[in-house]
């Protein structure tokens, strides 16, 4: 208790003024969910608008993983959540395993952003069907979308990356940290860039995992860079001689079940996963190709691809309906959806039209399907003022370190080169086997805790990745070999 009280006024700095600005946060002893031990919890109020007159504010929820030594730097580690639409604070068990080393020396902070978890979440009412929705493909029809928009206490448009940017300004000043050091995942990482480009000489180094660029229009490229990643798990079964007779007629397959979507949605009879009853549903092509998509994001789930499609093909889909409800849990129990629409309608579907998204997406399998469903889904969602500068090549003087994986099939290593190119210096690793995140996977916890203690990527050995193992692409039920 004498630990955790001394970390409530030295979060940050010495006991000057600052520290006493700190416990503006209102840190106090408590528990948080994936994690046993007790760490600190606050809150910190900012203004929902940030132009205009004062009105509605915003609380938001942090929580700090004290550092376990003595040996304690004034410069802790933000962890920015992915999505978008994912709070902070999940993280804490994760990180609190996988961080062991990083967090000898530095507290680590968990803030979750505006329209997440416990500050205000734009979370959608849970659906009557939650598997004939996944099987629908899409982000709701146009009633559904205007009912969650209404029912809604918040106003959705001022939710964007500058509003959040903002926002962990408040939170770092609230909590009297000169300087801080940024972890970023995913959509994380997109906050993290914009971070620093706003505030650069508040930021040390940043760990950006699953580079999502400013200037990337998040659904455009989805199409083209998940025909990458399965081409590269094809690729890899065709060069063992068991997987490439097995899984031999996989293209042929594919293409005979798109063909079915050629007059609309279809009607297929399954047993739901969850129950085992058998019942009917309507399967899209959005939704039978969006439920491949994300399965290609996991590698473990990406290893049964060949086999789900082998079995829609013979019109057995029980284990597309289960591979699609395995991968959905996480993002239905911890996305809040409406946060998601609020930060895309804004800032990437109005960069988006329909040639550029016919050139991007020709000759893949996921089509037009994924960026039309968006767009579609941003007419109805109230969106923000246009993004300033995403578009432009800023370089911000903040040492960074890049992780990409090598099967990523939404942040492939090819953005992480495009986000290399905005920060100086800059160290990109490419985790081979690794889907889309990999802070959490071998060897590189240690990478990233030598990385921020260090503060430059100078030196750093990251030779190891390479010896974080693939996973096997499935011959059966029982699994495989590759």
């Amino acid at each position: 208790m004498k630990r955790l009280l001394a970390c409530l006024l030295w979060l940050c700095l010495a006991p000057t003024a600052d520290a006493i600005e700190g416990r503006r946060a209102g840190l106090r002893p408590c528990h948080v969910e994936g994690l046993a031990e007790e760490v600190l919890c606050g809150s910190v109020d900012v203004p929902e608008r940030r132009t205009g007159p004062a009105g509605t504010r915003i609380r938001l929820a942090v929580a700090v993983l004290p550092a376990t030594t003595r040996a304690r730097a004034d410069d802790p580690v933000f962890l920015l959540a992915g999505g978008p639409g994912q709070g902070a604070r999940l993280l804490a068990g994760p990180a609190a395993r996988a961080f062991r080393a990083l967090r000898r020396s530095r507290d680590l902070v968990l803030v979750d952003v505006r329209g997440t978890g416990g500050s205000g979440a734009l979370s959608f009412s849970p659906g009557a069907d939650e598997l004939g929705d996944l099987l629908g493909g899409g982000v709701g029809n146009a009633d559904r979308l205007a009912a969650e928009r209404d029912r809604l206490l918040a106003d959705p448009a001022p939710y964007d990356t500058e509003a959040i940017v903002a926002d962990l300004e408040d939170v770092r000043s609230a909590l009297g940290c000169r300087r801080v050091n940024l972890w970023g995942g995913s959509y994380g990482t997109r906050v993290a860039q914009l971070w620093a480009r706003r505030h650069p000489d508040a930021i040390r180094s940043v760990v950006l995992d699953g580079a999502a660029p400013l200037a990337m229009p998040l659904p455009l490229f989805m199409a083209r860079d998940a025909e990458t990643a399965l081409d590269g798990l094809l690729t890899r079964c065709e060069r063992d001689a068991a997987c490439a007779a097995k899984h031999a007629s996989f293209r042929r397959d594919l293409a005979s079940v798109l063909a079915r979507f050629s007059n609309g949605p279809i009607s297929v009879a399954l047993r739901d996963p969850r129950n085992g009853v058998p019942r009917p549903a309507l399967l899209t092509r959005t939704g039978f190709v969006a439920g491949l998509r994300a399965a290609l994001y996991v590698p473990r789930h990406a290893a049964l691809v060949p086999l789900v499609v082998a079995a829609a093909a013979r019109d057995d889909y029980g284990p597309l309906a289960a591979l699609l409800s395995e991968g959905a849990a996480w993002s239905v129990e911890t996305m809040a959806l409406g946060m998601t629409l609020s930060v895309l309608c804004t800032e990437d579907v109005p960069r988006l039209d329909p040639p550029r998204i016919a050139r991007e997406t020709a000759g893949t399998f996921v089509g037009t399907a994924m960026a039309e469903a968006w767009r579609e889904a941003c007419e109805v969602w109230p969106r923000g003022a246009p993004p300033r500068g995403f578009d432009e090549h800023v370089v911000v003087p903040v040492p960074a370190l890049i992780l990409s994986g090598g099967r990523d099939p939404v942040t492939p290593p090819i953005r992480g080169d495009e986000m290399a190119g905005s920060f100086s210096p800059a160290t990109h690793v490419v985790v081979p086997e690794a889907g889309h995140g990999s802070s959490f996977l071998g060897c590189v916890p240690r990478l990233i805790a030598g990385f921020i203690e260090r503060g430059t990527g100078e030196g750093l050995d990251a030779a190891c990745v390479k010896s974080i193992p693939a996973v096997p692409v499935a011959l059966g039920p029982e699994g495989g070999r590759l």
